[in-house]
């Protein structure tokens, strides 16, 4: 097996911070700003200090994101809106970078081999090539 040289940029997750769950209307401005600059703006910082990095290795960014970005959550808005800004930020930016041979996806889960995905069995998750998207070789 070669192993592949390409950098590999994981983003949006991995700093997440706790609040009390809160609906929309209870959540404060500096509360919803702390929530959308720990996933998304670090998202933009992130991948734009690197991306003559990951154009030269011809790498690949990897968002953390979440379901409740497609279904939504009660008593989570900040954090909800964060996971659908995420999802549209990656296809975003899958179609910016695809011309620089640098491939851009998201996963939904996370934590599937940790005891809290231990709801998680039989679950086939889509691999599409990005068809949705209008991808072309």
């Amino acid at each position: 097996m070669r192993l592949s040289s390409k950098l590999i940029f994981l983003t949006g997750g991995s700093a997440g911070i706790a609040s009390r769950s809160k609906t929309r209307d209870q959540t404060t401005d500096d509360e919803w700003n702390a929530v959308f600059d720990t996933y998304i703006r670090s998202v933009l910082h992130t991948t734009r200090h690197g991306l003559q990095a990951l154009k030269a290795s011809r790498g690949n960014i990897l968002n953390s994101s979440s379901l409740v970005g497609v279904i939504g959550q009660s008593m989570h808005a900040a954090y909800t809106a964060t996971k659908g800004a995420m999802n549209t930020l990656t296809k975003s930016m899958a179609l910016d970078n695809a011309p620089l041979g640098v491939r851009v996806n998201a996963v939904c889960c996370t934590f599937l081999v940790s005891d809290a995905a231990r709801f998680v069995a039989g679950h086939v998750m889509p691999v599409s090539g990005g068809a949705e998207l209008g991808y072309r070789r």
